[in-house]
């Protein structure tokens, strides 16, 4: 144990151990501040060790307030941030890193990563994902198994929920951008949170599910030719897309080659197409429509033709 004298309390000697710290004296001559501050703070410290936070904290901020040291700021963040006040604790605990004994400093850093991971989990349910991103980066110390796996849950967290949410309004290709932005380590549910969203928004994308070999290999040319596509290479898109057909007579290809040749005016190659996927599938006429505005010659059958081909 060793005697410590606190800058902040001229006048004022703590003894200060490697767990928690015991009663404090008082020197000859102290103020009458300096008194209360330490009645204030002995009732704040021993109402912490009692678990009752909020009374904590209500005396350490009175303490802190009388005669500020880092003792009373101490416990007054660690009580602030056990009753969910983040806010108030996070400036006390910024303010302590690196004027703390070790054990004392390592409850600090927990109450910090506590506050910090509060933080990121209310900006991850209002969307801000940069801003998730920022707070957890200002963690740059290892943190107990609890807190490391909120991290963990945090980290993408808000990427995969918009990639989600992106999904279900059909905007796939905008939701894989930001699934495929994700860089940082992710906890196992995130993880298949993760693929799951991409599984499910490539099969949006393309049309249908792969199963077999052949509907890989052609859901992987589908899948980079109208990406092509939307990112205004539409030529080498079709190239894409003509490759996926020849491994595979799907509909749906068809679909997204009526759509290609649409868009560069050949509208020969958009009517072929299209008829093609109307053939096999007649569902997919409520999608033509689009297609009719830029090519008035495709026949688009009516709904009795599905009901024919049941």
């Amino acid at each position: 144990m060793k005697t410590i004298r606190s800058r902040f309390l001229p006048g004022m000697a703590f003894l200060l151990c490697v767990v928690l710290m015991p009663p404090v004296t008082l020197s000859q001559g102290s103020s009458v501040e300096d008194q209360a501050a330490l009645i204030l703070y002995q009732s704040g410290r021993d109402k912490f060790k009692a678990e009752d936070y909020q009374g904590a904290a209500t005396a350490l901020r009175k303490a802190f307030g009388l005669s500020p040291n880092v003792f009373s700021q101490y416990y007054l963040g660690l009580s602030l941030e056990r009753i969910g006040q983040c806010e108030e604790a996070l400036p006390n605990l910024v303010a302590l890193a690196g004027k703390l004994a070790a054990d004392q400093e390592l409850l600090r850093r927990g109450s910090h990563a506590r506050c910090i991971l509060s933080r990121a989990e209310s900006l991850s349910k209002e969307g801000d994902c940069p801003a998730v991103a920022r707070e957890l980066e200002t963690i740059r110390w290892p943190l107990d198994q609890p807190e490391e796996t909120r991290r963990g849950e945090l980290a993408g967290s808000c990427i995969i929920d918009r990639a989600i949410h992106l999904k279900e309004q059909a905007r796939c290709r905008e939701a894989l951008n930001g699934l495929k932005s994700l860089t940082v380590p992710l906890s196992p549910r995130n993880e298949s949170r993760k693929a799951l969203a991409t599984r499910e928004c490539e099969s949006l994308i393309a049309g249908f599910k792969p199963s077999s070999t052949l509907e890989q290999a052609a859901f992987m040319l589908v899948l980079e030719g109208t990406a092509l596509v939307d990112a205004g290479q539409v030529s080498a898109g079709i190239q894409k897309l003509e490759k996926a057909l020849i491994v595979l007579d799907e509909p749906h290809i068809h679909l997204h080659l009526a759509r290609a040749y649409a868009a560069t005016s050949d509208c020969k190659g958009a009517t072929r197409h299209a008829e093609a996927a109307l053939k096999a599938l007649p569902e997919l006429r409520d999608q033509m429509k689009p297609l009719q505005n830029k090519c008035p010659d495709i026949a688009v059958p009516g709904p009795e033709a599905s009901r024919m081909g049941n």
